[in-house]
């Protein structure tokens, strides 16, 4: 399953296995019978990193004195992510606070996480970053790092996060100051590119605005993936029906 979003102004959280392979495994494996997990397009990983899933503390609904070990998914391995950043921010409380903008902390507590996480992938093929983005987890070092200084933390500002998506914009013939319908295909189709693996095998990068290597032909295909595809409404359909007419 794509990361669910054109979004880096964030860290996103995937799965790795206690074997350090991607928790994305369709089959399941042990006593799961699915391990499917987030992870990919590849232009997405660079704020992604992975905690360990499953088999991992969970409390036991309606049983508020027991844990189970079966939390799994992202849902286990976010927690962790985020209380790992809870704690640096704790330990380097008055570094952060003394950051003359208020972005620097998110960029300072990022970098400890993803320069400490570890680099490593078993058991697959293809490259760690792009199950696990920056890598596994590992909280004891995250803590250790400094807080960089100022200069570098202002290289790493990231832009405005949008909903929208401009080569998707620039594939539809979209215009700029687009009224709210356009808008919301534009969103719908959004939706469609990050889940539909099909879609993803054409366009592989949805968050660029550079559509030159993508030939009329891919154009063809991509429209008849919308057309076809049960979730795509009618109004959607439509305008992929008109790529196909004029392209064809």
């Amino acid at each position: 399953m794509d990361l669910q979003g054109p979004f880096c102004n964030h860290v996103a959280a995937c799965g790795a296995t206690y074997d350090y392979s991607p928790y994305a495994k369709p089959d399941g494996e042990g006593s799961f019978s699915l391990m499917e997990g987030n992870h990919g397009p590849k232009s997405l990983m660079r704020t992604a990193i992975a905690a360990f899933t499953p088999n991992v503390p969970w409390a036991i609904w309606k049983k508020k004195d027991l844990l189970g070990i079966r939390g799994n998914g992202t849902s286990s391995a976010t927690p962790q992510i985020a209380s790992a950043a809870a704690l640096y921010y704790c330990k380097h409380y008055e570094a952060l606070e003394s950051l003359p903008d208020r972005y620097m902390i998110v960029e300072a507590i990022r970098n400890a996480l993803f320069s400490t996480a570890l680099k490593k992938m078993d058991k697959f093929e293809g490259s760690y970053e792009y199950y696990f983005g920056n890598g596994i987890l590992q909280a004891a070092e995250t803590l250790k790092v400094s807080v960089p200084d100022v200069g570098f933390l202002r290289n790493k500002k990231e832009k405005k996060d949008t909903v929208f998506l401009p080569f998707i914009r620039l594939i539809l013939g979209l215009r700029s100051g687009v009224s709210i319908n356009e808008e919301m295909l534009e969103a719908e189709l959004m939706q469609l590119a990050l889940s539909d693996p099909e879609i993803q095998r054409i366009i592989d990068n949805p968050d660029t605005d550079d559509i030159s290597e993508l030939s009329n032909e891919q154009r063809v295909e991509f429209a008849a993936l919308i057309r076809e595809n049960p979730r795509s409404s009618q109004a959607l359909k439509s305008a992929a029906d008109r790529i196909i007419n004029k392209l064809e």
